[in-house]
């Protein structure tokens, strides 16, 4: 079973059958308010302090991530973006994006573009992954040959 760690504001998505769902928090001060009601989804969208991580690799000796386990299914897509996406692209804009691609580096490409509509000026990266299933021969020669596991079909 695959397990992933999140620390940060960069999120990850998984899109299964027609549905997308952030698999993380984020965090940063304005999710935290949102958490505890303090503010609405709204008012931290549009809050000055957007850019206050409180979790972050480097800002301590030590920093302990969320960790999650996930049951992946042949079909599934994994979406890593940074908060570039996510400010401006909307969960809802995304899935429709990613399932009308033709293939993962085409989505991938179509999101950047989505992001770069409201002149924002940084850099995106957007590593995506889908689960293939491989028939049980092909994952015999992976063991025998490669010696287990290796990413595939992955941008």
């Amino acid at each position: 079973m695959p397990r992933y760690r999140h620390v940060g504001d960069s999120r990850i998505y998984l899109m299964r059958q027609g549905a997308i769902q952030q698999l993380t928090q984020d965090h940063s001060l304005v999710m935290e308010q949102v958490r505890r009601g303090y503010i609405t989804l709204e008012q931290a969208q549009q809050s000055d302090m957007q850019n206050i991580i409180l979790r972050a690799l480097g800002s301590e000796e030590a920093v302990e991530p969320d960790i999650e386990d996930l049951v992946a299914v042949p079909g599934d897509v994994l979406l890593m973006t940074s908060d570039g996406l996510t400010r401006h692209v909307r969960d809802e804009e995304i899935l429709q994006i990613v399932t009308g691609a033709a293939d993962l580096n085409q989505a991938c490409n179509a999101l950047v573009q989505a992001a770069k509509r409201p002149r924002w000026r940084r850099q995106h990266h957007l590593p995506a992954g889908q689960i293939v299933e491989r028939s049980w021969y092909q994952n015999i020669f992976s063991k025998l040959f490669f010696g287990g596991p290796q990413w595939q079909n992955s941008i």
